[in-house]
């Protein structure tokens, strides 16, 4: 088999930390006027149990999610620990940070890949739950706080809120005139970066003294990947091999919750995927950058097996 259409292999030298690497490859096949009929990259696979379904289930990404990180700053009047005042710089920090952690970015059900993949994903589902899904516009409530209730649900319906660092006083018996916190948002599709900036200020506009700011450290904002399509031949492939790979698998557009080199590929294409033709457990799941990382023998054939398969059906027909 020679393929009649150019089949473009990329290793990016940092793919697992930086993608600088992807970049330039994107930035120079855009440069030659390259623009590819789909682009496929890492990110789901087909799951077995799905923790949606409990059945087997097959997600290719449509989409992923942006990436913003905020510097919460607390100002205050520093002292002695022996006479502290109560509205000290470490309590107003504190204050922001719940009022952040109980007024989270909300859920839309309304547009993909969240309806898609709910659409879908409804006929092996439990009635109660199936009649929720049919329902959204009674039941959002209610399913909004199930998938909140999970992590990664949480994570697939909304933009999510994560503090992870924090800094004060250098003296365990001095008040510090400034505490800070770093809080990450993994940006959801239906939102920007420029919402969530406004969302925090609104939320935090009552505590007196708190300034945010985009922080200059690192990766400071990116927005989430637009969302391909799933009625084009690219996704249709992708489906087909999926559900043969799977053994009959349902099939679901899915949001990737973390970062892949993908999300550079939408500068010279909108048909961007994220799907590796294999079968994965939890226990698979969690081995991934972990201790002993494995795959198995089986996913080997298979991934081997879906990769080829999606190369001649894209090379077969328009």
């Amino acid at each position: 088999f020679q393929p009649k259409r150019t089949v473009l292999i990329m290793f990016g030298h940092d793919e697992e930390v930086l993608g600088n690497g992807a970049e330039a490859g994107i930035a120079l096949l855009k440069s030659r006027g390259i623009s590819p009929v789909m682009a496929l990259d890492e990110g789901f696979a087909i799951i077995d149990p799905s923790p949606l379904t409990g059945k087997p289930m097959a997600y290719i990404g449509v989409s992923e999610k942006g990436y913003l990180t905020l510097t919460l700053t607390a100002l205050a009047e520093g002292g002695h620990s022996s006479t502290p005042p109560r509205d000290s710089a470490a309590v107003r920090l504190a204050r922001a940070i719940v009022a952040l952690d109980e007024n989270q970015m909300p859920a839309d059900f309304s547009k993909p890949p969240v309806s898609d993949l709910f659409r879908v994903s409804a006929p092996d589902l439990p009635f109660m739950q199936k009649m929720a899904f049919a329902n959204l516009w009674l039941f959002a409530g209610s399913v909004d706080s199930a998938m909140a209730d999970i992590p990664a649900g949480n994570a697939m319906i909304r933009t999510t809120t994560a503090p992870t660092m924090l800094a004060g006083s250098a003296k365990e018996n001095v008040l510090a005139q400034r505490a800070m916190a770093t809080v990450n948002f993994r940006v959801h599709p239906n939102n920007t970066v420029e919402d969530v900036i406004k969302h925090v200020k609104d939320v935090t506009s009552d505590i007196k003294g708190i300034e945010v700011t985009v922080s200059d450290g690192g990766i400071s904002g990116s927005e989430a990947s637009p969302v391909s399509p799933t009625d084009n031949k690219a996704y249709a492939v992708l489906a087909s091999v999926a559900e043969a790979q799977g053994g009959g698998a349902a099939v679901a557009p899915g949001l990737v919750l973390g970062a892949t080199d993908a999300r550079y590929a939408s500068a010279i294409t909108d048909s961007v995927y994220r799907f590796a033709p294999s079968v994965l457990n939890p226990t698979d799941l969690s081995g991934f950058h972990g201790t002993n990382e494995r795959l198995a023998v089986e996913n080997m054939k298979r991934l081997s097996e879906g990769y080829a398969q999606i190369i001649v059906a894209m090379d077969s027909g328009d």
